[in-house]
């Protein structure tokens, strides 16, 4: 069968030739686009192909992407992707703290953490340390997002004994005032 000009022109101008990006995966709340979901586009157009993709929560999406041929033709088709999270939490706050001793001592009121998911994020005191004693402990301030990424943060935490104190908090003892006139 031969084929004219003309024909091969339209087949050309009706053709849609795409190359998929090989399992498209994106950091949670960032911005890309339907284009960056192609590694290469070589004929045809993709519909509205600076919309910006959901990347608001982890897991598994589709996108819907139309494309259409040099003569006006669309082909639709959905694509998927993964959006992730691999980001550790931003852990700010204090490098040493320095309490009396107590047994009620609030650490982690000394420290903030974000994450790029904007989900939650649990804060977590790692170490050996004793509040109700007297001495210098080193700590560590753990944060962890949903995600199970973490960030740590070394703090030396300094426990001093409480004012008017000759005794560490865990070792002191009631003591009694003897009174003596010295005229009697």
């Amino acid at each position: 069968m031969r084929r004219s000009a003309a024909d091969i022109t339209l087949t050309l101008l009706s053709r849609i030739d795409y190359i998929l990006t090989d399992n498209p995966t994106y950091e949670v709340n960032t911005e890309n686009t339907i284009i960056t979901l192609f590694s290469q586009v070589n004929h045809g157009v993709i519909e509205n192909d600076n919309t910006i993709l959901d990347t608001a929560n982890v897991g598994e999406k589709i996108q819907t992407i139309t494309f259409i041929s040099q003569l006006g033709t669309k082909e639709t088709f959905d694509v998927v992707y993964h959006v992730v999270d691999t980001t550790s939490p931003t852990l700010t706050g204090d490098d040493e703290l320095t309490f009396e001793a107590s047994d009620s001592i609030d650490i982690l009121s000394h420290y903030q953490a974000e994450d790029n998911s904007k989900q939650k994020v649990e804060l977590s005191v790692g170490g050996n340390y004793n509040t109700a004693e007297a001495g210098d402990y080193i700590i560590q301030i753990i944060a962890k997002d949903e995600s199970g990424n973490e960030s740590k943060k070394e703090v030396t935490l300094r426990i001093t004994e409480q004012p008017g104190s000759t005794y560490a908090a865990s070792t002191w003892s009631p003591y009694y005032y003897i009174k003596v006139n010295r005229q009697q």
